[in-house]
């Protein structure tokens, strides 16, 4: 996802100089139908254990249907407890005397049913909202996406002012975000021995004060293209040390949540809400970011645009620092 944000820029650029504007959506046409064949021809796992009728799949279902007699026994017991707490406070407040503050507990009365309502309405939601880790990832990643897709608005507008750079050198100029992205699966490795964590805090140390730094490139001269080059390939490590381990927390958080609400989320788990909350994060982040920064761009200049998304940038890591969890996963 992170190399094809990136590299996208770069074939469109070679291809507009090349073929011609219509031959750049020639392109994206053929990806979007490839992709779509793709689909089509994907056989999902519930469907192909039907077909070839595995007993094993049979038997996970059947196991996790039904209940234990422990969790019977304990749901009993906790309906009963329930009851008997339920007419303990019926009684004492019967004898209640009238100096009691009746319209404070209306209103806790009013928020409780309002509560209640909502989560009996939307009890998936509840449950996706309720995990500060999982909207800790969730934030990092629209995060990361928002500084990507603002790249992809303002870096080809800035070479082609300043360096009075063609299509295909804007888009070359990407390489240096998107090389760093051949150590994501080192980086893996790293969050899995370290933590979401300390990897990703790792990644937004790199990536603020770089990205301040590019406020430096401001005339076209020789050092000011190699500063750029420079801080771009920090700024593309630092977003693969951000995204990858954040990536891997929302799956954890996803098995999480399958395990805590294993009625809400059923046999299948929780993997599709969680990653289509996700999803949605970075689908919002491809729009706020080429806007944002755009609009920053043109009604200011490049020192501001690239402060604004470093500020933003520090912010995302603070919510990374507080909620992500910062243990080894499996400890």
């Amino acid at each position: 996802m992170h190399l094809g944000l990136l590299l996208s820029p770069f074939l469109a650029g070679a291809i507009y100089e090349r073929a011609g504007y219509d031959a750049v959506f020639a392109v994206l046409l053929g990806v979007i139908g490839f992709d779509f064949v793709l689909r089509v021809a994907m056989i999902e796992k519930k469907v192909a254990a039907r077909w070839l009728e595995s007993d094993k799949f049979h038997k996970a279902v059947i196991l996790i249907d039904e209940p234990s007699p422990s969790e019977i026994d304990s749901e009993h017991y906790s309906s009963g407890s329930t009851a008997i707490e339920d007419e303990e406070p019926h009684n004492q407040s019967s004898g209640s005397d009238e100096n009691s503050p009746l319209l404070h507990s209306s209103k806790s009365d009013g928020n409780r049913e309002k509560e209640t309502w909502f989560a009996s309405k939307f009890p998936i939601a509840v449950a996706l909202f309720s995990s500060p880790s999982l909207n800790a990832a969730v934030y990092g990643g629209f995060n990361h996406t928002m500084l990507i897709v603002a790249f992809d608005t303002i870096l080809p507008l800035f070479v082609m002012r300043t360096f009075h750079w063609k299509a295909t050198a804007s888009g070359l100029i990407f390489l240096a975000i998107t090389v760093p992205s051949l150590l994501s699966t080192f980086i893996g490795m790293l969050s899995d021995r370290y933590g979401a964590r300390i990897t990703s805090l790792f990644g937004f140390a790199v990536v603020t004060p770089a990205l301040g730094l590019l406020g430096l490139c401001k005339d076209d001269s020789i050092r000011s293209q190699a500063l750029l080059v420079v801080f771009l390939t920090l700024i593309g490590l630092g977003l693969n040390f951000i995204l990858t381990p954040l990536a891997a927390d929302v799956f954890f958080e996803a098995e999480k949540l399958s395990a805590r609400n294993p009625s809400l989320f059923g046999v299948m788990g929780a993997f599709a809400q969680v990653y289509s909350l996700f999803n949605g994060a970075l689908g919002l982040a491809s729009i706020v970011g080429p806007g944002l920064a755009g609009t920053l761009y043109d009604k200011s200049n490049w020192q501001t645009t690239v402060g604004l998304l470093a500020g933003l940038c520090g912010l995302g890591s603070l919510v990374v620092w507080k909620y992500t969890g910062s243990m080894k996963k499996g400890m």
